[in-house]
This record gives structure tokens, sequence and C-alpha cells, in this order.
């Protein structure tokens, strides 16, 4: 894979999937015990990841 190739892509801190750059979700998993008050922004290929993500750190 070029180097123009990889950056069209995101990969979905969840699941490793890739997702075109633009269709990506931007959600910020609150966890106080993994990430502190202010939490952490990751990439996901849908909100079902997001949720299940948040699930997980709670």
């Amino acid at each position: 894979m070029s180097n123009d190739e990889e950056k069209k892509y995101v990969i979905c801190a969840k699941c490793g999937k890739k997702v075109e750059k633009g269709e990506e979700i931007n959600y910020k998993i609150r966890s106080i015990r993994n990430f502190g008050r202010g939490g952490k922004r990751m990439k996901f290929c849908s909100g079902e990841c997001a949720k299940n993500m948040q699930f997980a750190m709670e």
C-alpha cells in the first residue's frame, strides 16, 4: 500500500475496520478510570462500535 492510500482511510478503534476519511464517527469515550476527567476522542466505523466501546470502558 502506498502512503497516499493509507491517508484515505481511518482505522476503527474498536473493530479495526478501515473506513474512508470523512465517513468515520468521532466519539468521546468518557472513562475517569482509563482516561481521566477529560475522556478521549476516538474514531469509529459506526455508532454501534462507539457505543460498545463506551459500554466496555464503564
